[in-house]
This record gives C-alpha cells, structure tokens and sequence, in this order.
C-alpha cells in the first residue's frame, strides 16, 4: 500500500504500480528499475534519495530540500 497520495496537478505523477505520488516525472523515474518490457520494478523510494513532502494537497516523494520539485 501507498505511503503518499496527493491531488494530481501540474507535474505531480502517480505510480500506477505501486501507487506512490511523485514531485515530478523524473522522480516516479528514479524509483523504476530494469529494462523496459523484461524485469522493470518498483523499489523504495527512499533508497534512490527521495522523501516524503507534505502539502496541503497531500503527500509526495521528491528531492530533499526546502525548495525541491515545490
């Protein structure tokens, strides 16, 4: 189950396998692994250097720092 969910405007994107909510595309990337079409995966997004942002929008995975993928 899905640690975030936020509403989905601007570049905010969704896993639609695992269900995550991302800053922008390039982080959903960054939590994607394998070949296309092979082997490709979900891992943790905490381990490729995201963490979770808070919003009044609801919750993300982004860059750290304050000004990251606002």
């Amino acid at each position: 189950m899905a640690q975030t969910a936020v509403v989905l405007t601007g570049k905010r994107c969704r896993c639609p396998t695992c269900g995550e909510s991302f800053s922008v595309l390039s982080n959903f990337d960054r939590h994607r692994v394998g070949e296309h079409g092979v082997d490709r995966k979900c891992v943790e997004p905490q381990t490729v250097g995201l963490v979770i942002k808070t919003t009044s929008s609801g919750t993300y995975w982004s860059m750290p720092g304050p000004y990251a993928n606002k």
